[in-house]
């Protein structure tokens, strides 16, 4: 049975990862906490992102979460920094794993990691449909 997951997204052009944490994140987390069957919350503040992965009771319908994610979120858009922008709330599959792996023998393993999360991970996560990226064995 796949558990259901809702994903929130958020832009904030030029923002460090601290004050993503600190603008958005804190408030986000504090207002998704409160509704009913969350299971678990993980928070990735990246330079001029938020994301967060939602997870529910497995007796919670995907699509009622989905919009009880979507309420809390609406009740403190208000309060988040004017800049914060493309702020959406999707439903996920847990299924849904990383298909992408990338290699490169001319950069070392350092640059390819930075390569990755600067500019490929950034792409993907514009793409319709993707609801996180997650980057796995970088060093």
């Amino acid at each position: 049975m796949d558990r259901p997951i809702v994903s929130v997204r958020a832009s904030y052009p030029s923002a460090s990862p601290t004050t993503v944490d600190a603008e958005v994140a804190a408030l986000v987390e504090g207002a998704v906490a409160r509704v009913a069957g969350v299971k678990a919350v993980r928070t990735s503040s990246e330079e001029g992102n938020f994301r967060m992965r939602v997870e529910f009771s497995s007796d919670r319908d995907l699509a009622n979460a989905a919009n009880d994610v979507r309420e809390a979120v609406s009740r403190v858009e208000t309060r988040l920094p004017n800049w914060v922008e493309d702020l959406f709330v999707m439903k996920s599959e847990e299924d849904a794993d990383p298909i992408v792996a990338v290699r490169s023998d001319p950069r070392s393993i350092g640059e390819l990691s930075r390569l990755v999360e600067d500019a490929i991970a950034t792409e993907f996560t514009a793409v319709d449909g993707v609801a996180e990226v997650v980057l796995l064995g970088d060093r």
